[in-house]
């Protein structure tokens, strides 16, 4: 984090302002370094969604007895046009359903 926040006061100082990881790491490390960036952001972005994916495909699938594959190729529409949003804020209330019913199953849980 230290690394980080150098990076970003070595370019303010530069004249640049970076605002992304992607640009800070273009402008710090030269376009050799930010191409590997962005190529590892890429592949840990890439790796976590399909984690995820397989994640819900195994716990939704034995939950409704249906296979796996069947509900990642369900689920991956969804979470493509998830992808497309620009403003998450439209998504505001449904984040804070989603929270208040995980509380609530957590009081349950454990009342």
């Amino acid at each position: 984090m230290q690394l980080l926040a150098w990076c970003v006061d070595a370019a303010v100082a530069a004249g640049v302002t970076p605002k992304s990881y992607g640009e800070l790491c273009l402008h710090s490390l030269g376009r050799t370094g930010g191409l590997l960036s962005a190529g590892n952001m890429l592949v840990s972005q890439l790796a976590c969604c399909a984690t995820y994916l397989v994640f819900i495909g195994d716990n939704v699938g034995q939950l409704l007895g249906v296979p796996k594959e069947r509900v990642m190729l369900c689920v991956t529409p969804f979470f493509v046009l998830l992808c497309w949003l620009r403003d998450l804020s439209m998504l505001e209330p449904t984040s804070a359903i989603g929270t208040a019913v995980l509380l609530l199953a957590l009081l349950t849980v454990l009342g």
